[in-house]
């Protein structure tokens, strides 16, 4: 007979791992911490509006804002890659996504059936 632990251990887990790029150089040491033998994992950054009310309103190609959305972009894309190419797991996803932080990875948990959310803390130790 399998006891609960022994059949979380031999499972695959699905986990959505928040990356907020101020922190990404710890995500990779976070992930490993976790110690989850089997694990399909999606590293997700979300770009937040730039404009107070949080809004994504079309913009020309030439306005400051639209160039400030790219280089987030950008620099949000280098940071997924960067993480994944560290992590020696199997399955490994990365998402980017505009919005709120905490509803799309509300959101994007739900779309990938995630058993666990995970974010990093900026306090060494802590989640």
């Amino acid at each position: 007979m399998t006891n609960q632990t022994d059949s979380l251990t031999n499972s695959t887990i699905n986990v959505v791992f928040g990356v907020d790029t101020q922190h990404a150089s710890k995500v990779a040491s976070d992930l490993r911490n976790l110690r989850l033998p089997l694990a399909d994992i999606l590293l997700l950054n979300v770009i937040e509006s730039a404009l107070p009310d949080g809004s994504f309103p079309p913009i020309q190609d030439n306005h400051p804002i639209s160039e400030l959305m790219r280089a987030r972009e950008a620099e949000g894309i280098s940071a997924l890659a960067k993480i994944a190419a560290e992590l020696p797991v199997g399955s490994i996803q990365t998402e980017q996504r505009h919005g709120s932080p905490a509803q799309e990875l509300i959101a994007s948990a739900r779309h990938h059936q995630a058993d666990l959310i995970a974010v990093g803390s900026s306090q060494p130790g802590k989640w």
